[in-house]
């Protein structure tokens, strides 16, 4: 397996869905889920064979429970965290105000900084 068949297999996929609730992400998390999401997924089941220790390692951090270390691991972190939440209590987690959202009104910032308000 070679860089390029990384590359491939990532733009063959297109963007990432990232189906659980945006709102704990940043824009630069949900753009790093976006890009590479099923690339991390191949790689963390194997269907990639990993190509550098950094890939290695990321394998390891979820396969093995280690702490994640750089961005990409932990927005993968992240995601799988709140989509395990999601499932576990999907009652708690009905509302979605992700940035995909169509309505006008209520934007994913707005949902942010209101939380931020009421955090104070």
């Amino acid at each position: 397996m070679t860089k390029n068949d990384h590359l491939e297999f990532i733009n063959s996929k297109g963007r990432f869905h990232v189906d659980c609730n945006h709102s704990i992400f940043s824009n630069e998390e949900l753009e790093t889920l976006e890009k590479f999401g099923y690339w991390f997924e191949a790689l963390i089941n194997g269907d990639l064979d990993p190509i550098s220790e950094q890939q290695e390692y990321f394998i390891d951090v979820f396969r093995n429970n280690k702490k994640p270390e750089t961005p990409e691991q932990f927005a993968w972190f992240k995601y799988k965290g709140r989509k395990a939440l999601e499932e576990k209590q999907p009652d708690k987690f009905k509302l979605d105000y992700s940035h995909d959202s169509e309505d006008p009104f209520f934007k994913r910032d707005d949902w942010k900084k209101m939380r931020r308000w009421v955090n104070r």
